[in-house]
């Protein structure tokens, strides 16, 4: 089974109709403060908030004290690290008490390699296109460099768009856990197309019973 993941989420009201018409499996809430989809300093999720959707912080070179504290204050399930931690950052955050996700920027096939140092120090790897910036590209990289991949669990991100669940269910290799969708999706940044998304996450479900799309 792919779990979906809807990312780069804000505003209170959005977050709130998403997650019941579209009811994800996880949601991620950029705290980097340079991204377009920040979700700013005074930040919650209200209390029925639905307890099905497991939450996810996305933090850049953040400093570890400054993780642990926010990832306490919102409750959140994982903690994906986005920027240049290393796996000793990754493991103290684990040390906290938090699940992490550790994101691996994919430029070039010997990049996948890079995953092979986090294998003890992270819950999950991401495996995300390469940017200039920290994610948000909206490209996809070569998934045929994920068919040497032999660790633990992985997250697959970087420009899924609605067309692209066949393409899911073709991976080589050890499938994604969990496909992570932003972007794509959005009417403007932090703004996702709710009907768009709802259907996407019809046709995942179709893929996840053996039907051909």
């Amino acid at each position: 089974m792919t779990l979906l993941k809807v990312c780069g989420m804000r505003g209170e009201d959005h977050i709130m109709e998403l997650g019941e018409v579209v009811c994800p499996d996880l949601m991620g809430f950029i705290f980097y403060k340079k991204s377009r989809r920040y979700v700013g300093e005074d930040f919650r999720l209200p209390d029925h908030f639905s307890k099905d959707i497991q939450k996810v912080g996305v933090f850049v070179n953040e400093s570890q004290e400054k993780v642990i504290e926010l990832s306490k204050k919102h409750d959140l399930d994982w903690v994906q690290l986005h920027g240049l931690e290393s796996p000793e950052y990754c493991q103290s955050i684990r040390n906290a008490g938090r699940k992490v996700v550790k994101v691996i920027h994919i430029g070039e096939q010997s990049d996948v390699r890079k995953a092979l140092q986090y294998q003890d120090s992270a819950d999950r790897i991401m495996f995300e296109t390469a940017s200039k910036e920290w994610g948000g590209s909206g490209a996809i990289f070569n998934w045929e460099v994920l068919s040497e991949y032999r660790g633990i669990p992985y997250w697959l991100s970087g420009g899924i768009g609605p067309d692209r669940v066949q393409a899911i269910h073709e991976i080589s290799g050890q499938s994604p856990e969990v496909i992570d969708v932003n972007s794509r999706f959005e009417i403007s940044p932090g703004v996702k197309d709710i009907e768009v998304l709802k259907e996407f996450k019809l046709k995942l479900k179709s893929i996840n019973h053996g039907e051909i799309i």
